[in-house]
Formats: C-alpha cells, sequence, structure tokens
C-alpha cells in the first residue's frame, strides 16, 4: 500500500493509496505515456514525409494503382502461360514467374503502405 502525503490546492492530504488505486494511476501514466509517443510518431511521419516525398497527388496516386495492376496482370499471365500450354514450366519459367510474383508484393505492399499514410494523415493528397 502507498501513502500520499503534502498539500493538494492548499489543504493537507495524509491518504493511504490501495494497490487497485495504484494500479489505475500507472495504468493512467501508460495511456499518457502512449498518447505523448503517439503523438510525437504522428509529427515525425507528417514532417518527413511531407519533405521527402512532396509530390504525392492522385495524378502520382493513381499511377501507383495503374503499375500494381500491371504487375498483378504480368504475374497471372506467366502462371496462366504455364498451364495453358499444358507443361509444368521449365527452371526458367518458374524462375520468371517467382519474379513476377516478388515484383507484385512488393508494389502491392509499398501502394498498401501509401494507402495507410494517406489514411493516418501523414500526408495531403491534392
Amino acid at each position: 500500500m502507498g501513502k500520499i502525503s503534502g498539500l493538494l490546492s492548499g489543504k493537507p492530504v495524509d491518504k493511504l493509496l490501495t494497490q487497485e488505486m495504484l494500479a489505475k494511476e500507472n495504468r493512467r501514466k501508460i495511456v499518457k505515456l502512449f498518447e505523448e509517443i503517439g503523438k510525437s510518431v504522428f509529427a515525425a511521419n507528417r514532417e518527413i514525409i511531407h519533405e521527402r516525398i512532396p509530390n504525392l497527388d492522385r495524378t502520382l496516386f493513381m499511377k501507383f494503382a495503374i503499375r500494381v495492376a500491371n504487375a498483378r496482370a504480368d504475374y497471372l499471365i506467366l502462371a496462366l502461360d504455364i498451364i495453358d500450354d499444358d507443361k509444368r514450366g521449365s527452371a526458367d519459367d518458374i524462375e520468371n514467374l517467382a519474379k513476377a510474383r516478388r515484383t507484385y508484393e512488393e508494389l502491392l505492399q509499398a501502394f498498401e503502405a501509401t494507402e495507410r499514410l494517406i489514411e493516418r494523415g501523414y500526408s495531403d493528397v491534392g
């Protein structure tokens, strides 16, 4: 059990705190800490992203979406070509398919990260 002694608004305070009260105080401090961290993360992301990607606009965002769609189509065309010829696919075919998949997945991840930064307000899209 903790104890608080001192003055509060000019009045003497001498109060014993229960474990539950201490736990509530700790939770309050933790919530406040995370709120402060969240504000700092937001400010850092907004400042850095605005500085390093100043030209993010609807045209660039749509260009990005089109590139992801093309990468998806490239990947699927290669896959369908392997099965369309009723062949197993040579080692080169499979390697090309894997490269196309990685390209698509990386572009998709980057596109989704761009969506998140807009949703979180790290960047304004003009």
